[in-house]
């Protein structure tokens, strides 16, 4: 008998032409031939688009109007043509729609438009040959959770002339309204009122996708993003990079070590760890961002990222004395950035915590489970919620040296300019 994940997975792979092995058979999805233009950067604002309709649409005019037209407007024609070929140039055409070049940062977006509706959309590429396995997590998470930034249409590149060519998926989303890495940027930090109402949309999709046997890996701001126009909505993107759980696993213990700089885990880092929590990593993440949203910066910060590393591993932050928080917030801080992963709150006990002004009866209930996990260590008891022992001492040279393989190791996994330059980085 199946559950509730594995039959929501069976039918989305099913549905959605993929096998259980991850290779394609025939997507139910429209395939548009189209030929690509020349290659072209990313513009600097969608006021392109604005000006290759409107030249779109002086061509037509002039096309139409009357061939007794003297040379002037010969000459506006041609004018009219020569820019068309340069903003043409700057795109490709895929079906109805004109795209952007990406701009070559990973985990972003690109700008399209919608001719027939005339509608701005974002899109991703993805190579034909394995997008259907990428895009697994989004098949996973249809209808079952509304925190996700879901993809709503899927074209393939169909230029089948030479053997030779590159064929891709282009995956188009609606249009978001910014992400919530460039919304701090602008506020600087959110009062807790504010922190409340973004902070419990992430978590939500955090436990989302560990419900349906998703670990995202490489939580941080710029993974959530505004839905909508006033900016009170958001939606988890970017979950191709996501890690799917086995259905026969019993555990969540992984041994990748994906992750970006500023929110990696310890146990990442820990050169004596073969494997670890997906889950609980997660939660140290979540509680990076949490603090980030608070106080206006990253916990842990240092020009180099060997340095930064060495900060994570001890797990030592301090809570600024100029910025006045309360008693919650700064406990729910403790209770998720701790070095020892079994002594962190996971997603749903977040959710429960009184912080965010759950009832007192969920918080009741999510307590109990939480210190159900410590039933078999006394010592756990002893210390108090929020001020974590756990921290190791004095690092050794070999451990500072390993600190700076792994730095080259998760940098690699990482092409985003501003995810390198976080150690140096404030709100």
């Amino acid at each position: 008998m199946l559950n509730r994940i594995q039959l929501n997975r069976s039918l989305s792979l099913q549905f959605n032409g993929l096998t259980k092995d991850g290779q394609s058979q025939s997507p139910i999805i429209d395939t548009q031939s189209s030929s690509n233009l020349s290659p072209s950067i990313q513009p600097d604002s969608i006021q392109s688009f604005s000006a290759l309709i409107s030249l779109n649409e002086q061509e037509r005019l002039l096309v139409d109007s009357s061939s007794n037209e003297d040379l002037t407007s010969n000459s506006q024609l041609n004018s009219s043509n020569n820019t068309n070929d340069d903003l043409s140039k700057r795109c490709i055409k895929k079906g109805d729609y004109i795209l952007f070049e990406p701009n070559g940062q990973a985990d972003s977006f690109s700008t399209a438009y919608n001719a027939k509706n005339k509608k701005i959309l974002y899109w991703k590429r993805f190579d034909e040959k394995d997008y259907m396995k990428k895009l697994e997590p989004y098949f996973i998470m249809d209808g079952a959770s509304d925190k996700i930034y879901k993809f709503k249409e899927i074209i393939l590149d169909s230029n089948l002339n030479s053997s030779n060519s590159i064929k891709n998926a282009y995956v188009f989303f609606d249009q978001h309204y910014g992400d919530l890495h460039s919304y701090m940027k602008e506020k600087k930090r959110l009062d807790e009122t504010e922190a409340k109402h973004i902070y419990r949309q992430c978590v939500q999709a955090v436990l989302d996708c560990h419900e349906n046997g998703i670990i995202i890996r490489d939580i941080k701001l710029k993974k959530f993003v505004f839905l909508d126009q006033e900016k009170t909505q958001l939606g988890l993107a970017n979950l191709e990079d996501c890690l799917i759980l086995d259905e026969e696993a019993t555990d969540d213990l992984i041994k990748s070590q994906q992750g970006c700089p500023a929110y990696v885990s310890p146990e990442v880092l820990n050169p004596s760890q073969t494997s670890y929590s997906g889950r609980l990593s997660d939660s140290w993440s979540l509680g990076i961002i949490l603090y980030t949203l608070l106080i206006g910066r990253y916990p842990f910060h240092h020009p180099t990222i060997t340095n930064m590393f060495a900060k994570i591993a001890r797990g030592r932050f301090q809570i600024p004395p100029s910025i006045s928080l309360s008693l919650e917030a700064k406990l729910l801080l403790r209770s998720l950035i701790r070095v020892k992963p079994e002594e962190r709150l996971l997603p749903s006990e977040i959710l429960a915590h009184c912080w965010l002004k759950q009832t007192e009866s969920e918080n009741l209930t999510k307590k109990s489970s939480f210190e159900s996990r410590f039933s078999s260590s006394s010592q756990v008891y002893k210390i108090p919620l929020g001020i974590s022992l756990s921290a190791p001492g004095r690092l050794t040279n070999n451990n500072k040296n390993y600190f700076g393989k792994q730095a080259n190791k998760i940098i690699n996994n990482f092409n985003d300019d501003e995810d390198r330059l976080v150690p140096e980085f404030k709100f």
